[in-house]
């Protein structure tokens, strides 16, 4: 394909070539404008920026344009954001920071194999919480046990049950089974 440097198309609005022996990135704006970069700046400004909304902004042009370019280069970007949600920061925190709308960046993160459930993650509690919980009333009610641990009702429940602290249908957890229980988790 023809260019107008006679370098290498990476995109229709970014291309790469050589000037005075270095390798570089013209960007064509919409106007018409064009922007020259030296790769290695380029690199230089995407180690040193947290996100792309300060990538974008030490070049100089929209975070859009900014992960065009991120994409056109090869650089992986994506698992950084991916990295970031793993280490519990939600998708629209993720997005606002990068200047991107939370679903574009599922939409992204998905296309390389990262998947997400939705919602907040489900809370737990450990044993010893659960018989402290317990035995804090005299009559352990599911609402009890999940205001002392800070969870709604039905997570309350949830944990009750798995704990084996009551049966399917119950509000009342068993008395007799929550002494041996909480005997055998708190000394």
């Amino acid at each position: 394909m023809d260019t107008l440097f006679g370098g290498v198309e990476l995109t229709k609005h970014i291309e790469k070539i050589r000037f005075d022996g270095a390798e570089c990135i013209v960007l064509r704006s919409s106007g018409g404008d064009l922007r020259l970069y030296s790769v290695k700046d380029i690199k230089a400004a995407f180690s040193q920026s947290s996100n792309h909304r300060i990538f974008s902004a030490v070049l100089g042009i929209t975070p859009q344009k900014a992960r065009n370019l991120l994409d056109a280069m090869g650089f992986d970007y994506l698992t950084t954001l991916a990295e970031e949600v793993s280490r519990g920061k939600t998708y629209r925190t993720v997005a606002g920071e990068n200047a991107m709308d939370p679903s574009v960046l599922s939409r992204k993160l998905r296309a390389i194999g990262v998947h997400r459930t939705p919602g907040r993650p489900m809370k737990t509690a450990t044993q010893a919480d659960l018989a402290r919980a317990i035995i804090r009333k005299k009559k352990a009610t599911i609402n009890s046990v999940s205001t002392f641990l800070g969870m709604h009702w039905k997570a309350g429940q949830r944990v009750l049950k798995q704990a084996g602290c009551m049966t399917s249908g119950a509000t009342l957890v068993d008395q007799k089974y929550l002494e041996r229980f909480c005997s055998k988790w708190l000394i």
